[in-house]
């Protein structure tokens, strides 16, 4: 299931895309505060809640350096050679400035919803899960 998610790194908007190639020249603690900013975050993520934002400041601020290259590593440069093997179901927000949404039949669009729908819109997101496990159960 992708909540938010995608099958590859080629979902990613341009200006996200066009810097992957220096995300390693770029000092993640000098970066975490100006991510961590209530600005970046709301256009990052969408329309939250002040406490849900510094919330999030709060997780970017206490995740190691290398958890977070490591996670910019994988978010530009997962270009997978096989289709899933598997079936995938996904959800998305039609407002996520982030990524586009994933190329799975019937991925579910919530309108209003950002890049982190969890947090956003989580009554859709549970009907989601629980439309999913009745088809797959």
């Amino acid at each position: 299931m992708l909540i938010g998610g995608a099958l590859s790194s080629g979902t990613l908007v341009a200006p996200l895309a066009w810097l992957a190639p220096l995300r390693h020249l770029m000092p993640v603690r000098v970066l975490q505060p100006l991510l961590a900013t209530r600005t970046a975050l709301s256009l990052a993520f969408g329309r939250l809640p002040g406490a849900v934002l510094q919330q999030l400041a709060a997780m970017l601020e206490a995740t190691p350096d290398a958890l977070l290259r490591e996670g910019a590593r994988l978010a530009t440069g997962y270009f997978p050679s096989l289709a899933p093997l598997c079936p995938v179901y996904a959800i998305h927000g039609d407002r996520d400035r982030l990524m586009r949404p994933p190329l799975v039949a019937g991925c579910r669009m919530v309108a209003g919803a950002g890049h982190a729908l969890a947090l956003s819109h989580p009554q859709a997101v549970t009907a989601f899960l629980n439309d999913v496990i009745d088809r797959t159960t």
